[in-house]
């Protein structure tokens, strides 16, 4: 549904798509409007808003059709991260290809969060948190937690330091030192 932001007016809706009535599943857009959602029990649909309607760009149907724990990120070129399968996988924004994959293959379902710089985080929610590279391709480090951090994901600061809070009364903090080099902002 489009929602007039200034008077709560609905604008106009999508036709029917296919999945359960309930959908709790997450939403994220990207920076050219491209809407990436996953329809409870279905499939995972790019949709472009044309201004009185919706497009379908594509459809992607996961291996791993996990109702609840399903989860997904932006990174910084509009692309979809997400897990299926037991790897993080980078989809085509445009067509919903396959682009890249993790070779850690044990993340059934997980929180995806990417760093400033294009680093992947991925809280596995079963206590082992994942640094990927922006290719994803090498997996930078990997840590298992004894706090219980089983559904909310990491967060960032821009010092490069990952939080976690889990069950308990703790809140831990990460930071991967990896020495960059210089990079001209002009």
């Amino acid at each position: 549904t489009a929602v007039d932001m200034e008077t709560g007016e609905d604008l106009y809706y999508s036709e029917d798509l296919p999945g359960e009535a309930d959908q709790e599943g997450p939403m994220a857009v990207n920076p050219e409007g491209i809407i990436f959602f996953r329809r409870d029990g279905g499939d995972l649909f790019a949709v472009k808003d044309n201004g009185s309607g919706f497009n379908i760009l594509w459809t992607y149907t996961p291996v791993n059709m996990s109702l609840f724990i399903f989860n997904f990120a932006i990174d910084p070129d509009g692309n979809l991260l997400m897990l299926d399968n037991g790897r993080l996988f980078r989809l085509n924004r445009n067509d919903g290809s396959k682009m890249d994959s993790t070779q850690v293959s044990n993340m059934s379902t997980g929180r995806i969060i990417v760093g400033a710089d294009s680093v992947v985080y991925v809280n596995t929610t079963e206590g082992t948190y994942h640094a990927f590279s922006p290719d994803l391709q090498t997996t930078l480090w990997s840590i298992t937690s004894t706090n219980g951090n089983y559904y909310a994901g990491p967060a960032l600061s821009k010092e490069g330091i990952m939080v976690v809070c889990g069950a308990g009364t703790t809140i831990k903090a990460y930071q991967y030192y990896n020495v960059h080099a210089p990079v001209a902002d002009f």
